[in-house]
């Protein structure tokens, strides 16, 4: 990519007095997407943020309701004042026109010049007619409202490395398309639920959800209404880890994707992970995938110019085996263990189909029907089928992502980092955070990630204390004992219902020789 950068423009003279629109706003990358440009970028105009309307909470209240967590507490130490600059507008990505009215279309289109596309349904399970709508045409109505901007010098496409999860290696292009997106428009907005599902599985194959294939085809849309109309770049987050460092170690606020089964591993409720554990993990820090989203936008501001949409797969942040995050993870949760935990960490991977069932049964079923029965003996409501249920279906679900290694390149993505002028290295590097595989860094990454799911989904103290350490030790001695006492009686219960007659038959022959 040739450049033609001024080298008095700095990152944050760029969106000097500039007014950004971020769809996905409330969202984990967008949350620290608007940390990130309010704190390094002081002098942005406004930051406006499409918000879903709730009963009970006006559309402002929802926005500074983002605010109310540890993420943004440096800024507010700092410059509290900035947080008045973003600004909630009423709407909806499903909806037509995303479901904004006149005034605040009129309002964006006079003073927006940056639009962040980052909202999307990430539930891989979704009607194929929701997902079309979340991650398809929610692509259109804002590229329509893009092109309607008064000044328009970027629109960023936040799209996914899983895309096109068909391909072996991943390369920072947009592949030919699966399907027409007109097409799959037109048939969500014409067809019910029930009819667009008989058809889902064949219509989305070879991709395994409506997630990926509707994000590859929102990639083609961006392709077909974006190329010398307006500047537009897309970029690919791979697996979203918290954030590595910037502003605070180990932030996160959602459970999606892997991040539901690890956490529910290190309580020790998840025994049976659906995977193969040689397979590879690609993941990267939603901190840098923050910094990469702002770079890109700049070097895009000076290629503008320039007709090629560029392509970012912001991935390969740390990439490890799934046998080693379990392993290292289980060494680091024995040292900071859960304030509470069922048993402690130590699941199995399974990747045939058969033995997973099996295995559910043994290891998920059968204790989850034993511990509701004891809850509804104590008059407590029972929880854990329902627990395990959600645990089957995101197993199954996860499992094709977990089951085999993608190359994702991103050559794009780490050019991002040389591209930078000195004044915006501090602010904005992020190559310090990605990590050789296996070296004690990573180590050091999977005990941030740890804490900070402690501390910000579990809402427990980062660091357990001496004595917790010491229970948790002794929990995990009885659980070796307790369960190599289940594992024998199951198989003595099987080897004398298999061979107990075999052995009869063989004793009473030899006796009566």
């Amino acid at each position: 990519m040739s450049l033609s950068i001024d080298p008095n423009k700095t990152i944050p003279e760029i969106f000097e007095g500039k007014s950004v629109f971020i769809t996905g706003g409330s969202g984990f990358i967008g949350k620290v997407l608007i940390e990130k440009l309010l704190r390094s970028c002081p002098g942005i105009k406004n930051i406006y943020v499409l918000v879903r309307p709730k009963k009970n909470k006006n559309i402002q209240e929802r926005v500074r309701a983002l605010f109310d967590v540890p993420l943004f507490d440096q800024l507010r130490r700092d410059n509290m004042a900035v947080i008045e600059k973003v600004i909630g507008i009423e709407g909806d990505i499903t909806k037509i026109n995303l479901g904004m009215n006149e005034t605040d279309t009129s309002l964006l289109i006079d003073n927006v010049s940056i639009i962040y596309h980052i909202a999307a349904s990430v539930r891989f399970n979704d009607s194929l007619k929701s997902a079309i709508f979340s991650n398809t045409r929610s692509t259109r109505e804002v590229i329509a409202l893009a092109k309607r901007c008064a000044s328009m010098d970027v629109f960023v496409h936040c799209s996914t490395a899983y895309s096109n999860f068909d391909q072996n290696v991943i390369e920072e292009k947009v592949y030919p398309p699966k399907h027409d997106w007109r097409i799959a428009i037109e048939l969500a907005e014409k067809y019910d639920d029930m009819t667009l599902q008989v058809l889902t599985e064949k219509y989305i194959d070879p991709l395994p959800n409506t997630y990926t294939f509707t994000k590859g085809m929102a990639e083609q849309l961006v392709i077909d209404l974006c190329t010398n109309q307006i500047p537009a770049i897309i970029t690919r987050p791979s697996i979203v880890l918290p954030s590595s460092r910037d502003p605070i170690d180990g932030w996160v606020d959602n459970f999606n994707g892997p991040m539901s089964i690890n956490l529910l591993e290190g309580k020790g409720l998840v025994r049976v992970i659906y995977a193969d554990e040689d397979s590879e993990h690609d993941n990267v820090f939603v901190d840098n995938t923050a910094k990469a989203l702002v770079i890109a936008t700049w070097r895009k501001i000076f290629q503008s110019k320039n007709p090629i949409i560029e392509v970012y797969n912001i991935a390969s942040d740390m990439n490890f085996t799934h046998k080693f995050m379990r392993d290292e993870g289980n060494k680091i949760i024995a040292r900071n263990p859960p304030d509470s935990y069922l048993w402690t960490a130590d699941a199995v991977f399974v990747k045939h189909p058969i033995i997973f069932y099996i295995a559910t049964l043994i290891y998920h079923i059968i204790p989850a029907i034993i511990l509701d029965s004891i809850l509804r003996l104590s008059a407590r409501n029972p929880k854990f089928l329902k627990i395990y249920r959600m645990v089957y279906i995101a197993n199954v679900a996860l499992y094709a992502f977990l089951s085999r290694t993608v190359d994702i390149r991103s050559k794009n993505y780490v050019a991002l980092e040389d591209s930078l002028l000195e004044y915006d290295k501090n602010s904005f590097s992020f190559m310090a955070s990605r990590i050789r595989p296996n070296s004690t860094e990573t180590k050091r990454a999977i005990s941030v990630i740890w804490k900070g799911m402690k501390q910000y989904l579990l809402k427990e103290k980062p660091y357990a204390t001496e004595a917790e350490m010491k229970k948790y030790e002794w929990v995990m001695f009885l659980q070796k004992k307790v369960f190599l006492a289940v594992r024998g009686s199951i198989i003595y219960v099987i080897i004398s219902k298999l061979f107990s007659p075999l052995i009869t038959s063989k004793f009473n022959e030899i006796m009566s020789y």
